[in-house]
């Protein structure tokens, strides 16, 4: 659990920093500070073993192999939306767009770790969006709209990546 809480903590020291040098959450010193602040969290989202996480034999392995087996993507969508997967042997009904993301992954690398990392990169990115949005009419504080996101759904997002991300595009929504 310390590799977790340690990574935590610098994630949201490196946001307040940001939110500090940069106080109208704006230019390049604000998002550059804000993505390196989630990168801590995110790589190790995408360093853990597979077998944490319920959900990552089921549609991220699975999904991944067959990526990197397709050169054309509405055909490897269309084969991933009428399988069964191995590991729970229900269909394997991922969205198009989470498709997509894996997809594009499996074009740049063969370890599937890479499509765990960017699915926490981009949760935590459309959070710090949707914070930013959220601290200019509802005068929250965005380290602390990160912290609630930290502390509610950071570990849940390691079982369910896709609804995750899904969320925290409604959130920003």
């Amino acid at each position: 659990m310390e590799p977790y809480v340690v990574v935590i903590a610098i994630s949201l020291i490196l946001f307040q920093l940001a939110c500090w040098l940069s106080p109208k959450r704006s230019g390049l010193v604000f998002w550059s500070m804000s993505i390196i602040a989630i990168l801590p969290t995110s790589i190790l989202a995408g360093i853990r073993d597979f077998t944490i996480g319920t959900d990552i034999n089921h549609y991220v392995v699975t999904n991944f192999a067959q990526a990197l087996s397709y050169d054309n993507f509405f055909e490897f969508n269309n084969y991933i939306l009428q399988i069964q997967s191995d590991f729970v042997g229900l269909p394997n009904n991922t969205e198009s767009g989470y498709n997509l993301l894996v997809f594009l992954v499996s074009r740049f690398t063969q370890d599937a770790h890479w499509v765990l990392f960017f699915l926490e990169f981009l949760t935590l990115l459309f959070v710090i969006l949707a914070a930013v949005k959220f601290s200019g009419f509802l005068e929250i504080s965005p380290v602390l709209v990160l912290a609630g996101q930290y502390g509610v759904h950071y570990l849940s997002s390691f079982n369910i990546m896709r609804q995750e991300l899904a969320v925290s595009i409604l959130l920003l929504a």
